[in-house]
């Protein structure tokens, strides 16, 4: 239920950007190749990249049991988290990107929905691997970082999925849901807080 608590975290603060996209694709005009169209229509365009870009994140689905079985090596996800931390650091030394997402290509959006897939890994951040190549592909940096969070519903949904369903085959006891319960709320209340802050980071620092 902690994946479940994120998603619901990452709905609430993006909650006016996803019922725009929804009103934009009711409209159905999304031409994404036409440049008017683009301009008109960008968060119509955005779930087109999105859904292209969650792609590689579906095959990955496939090796999670694999990857998942790293975690309890404790030496492996330390060196990671490492990894994590370096990849942070070479984020914020980037020069500012160009791009918003209405003229993001979508070929370097499938680059970013790659990236994130390295997030299989554990100690690798998901958010800090699609961020980071966001802002390697040219998005402009609060771009790059709303990006990431639209890429990570599909992503968060399928982990949901998956929970669940290893969740039902083993069985669950009623002993264990209130504390479940608790550790989704504290998810959700945390991953509100932590996505604001970014944001509010992101937006406040100069980039050259």
């Amino acid at each position: 239920l902690l994946h479940a608590g994120t998603l619901i975290a990452v709905i609430f603060v993006f909650r006016a950007e996803l019922n725009n996209m929804r009103q934009q694709l009711m409209l159905n005009r999304m031409q994404q190749y036409q440049q008017t169209e683009q301009k008109r229509y960008p968060k119509a365009r955005l779930f087109a990249m999105i859904a292209f870009a969650s792609i590689p994140m579906v095959i990955t689905a496939f090796f999670y049991s694999m990857f998942s079985a790293l975690a309890v090596k404790t030496a492996f996800v330390s060196v990671m988290l490492l990894l994590n931390g370096v990849l942070i650091y070479a984020t914020d030394q980037m020069q500012e990107g160009k791009y918003s997402e209405g003229a993001f290509p979508f070929r370097r959006a499938v680059i970013v929905g790659i990236c994130q897939c390295a997030a299989i890994v554990p100690g690798i951040s998901r958010v800090a691997a699609a961020y980071g190549a966001g802002a390697a592909c040219g998005l402009r940096r609060d771009r790059a970082l709303h990006f990431t969070y639209m890429l990570a519903i599909p992503a968060l949904i399928g982990i949901v999925i998956v929970d669940l369903g290893v969740a039902m085959s083993r069985g669950i006891s009623l002993g264990e849901v209130p504390g479940a319960l608790v550790a989704m709320v504290f998810a959700i209340g945390f991953g509100i807080f932590s996505i604001r802050l970014m944001k509010k980071i992101i937006e406040a620092k100069q980039y050259g």
